[in-house]
């Protein structure tokens, strides 16, 4: 799961829940593809749409 530059690559598996902030911002709680569910994480969905293209963000 390292890239050639050893940077750890993990892929989005699902989208558990969505929320947004008193400044609109919409956070997204991610499943990680081969973490444990220890390890699903809040994060800026435009973010997550930026760096991960091909995720299917806006059905969810």
């Amino acid at each position: 799961m390292l890239n050639e530059e050893l940077e750890l690559m993990v892929q989005p598996a699902d989208i558990l829940h969505w929320r947004e902030d008193k400044w609109g911002n919409i956070d997204v709680l991610v499943q990680w593809e081969k973490f444990l569910s220890c390890k699903n994480s809040w994060e800026y969905a435009a973010l997550l749409l930026s760096s991960f293209l091909h995720f299917p963000l806006k059905d969810k």
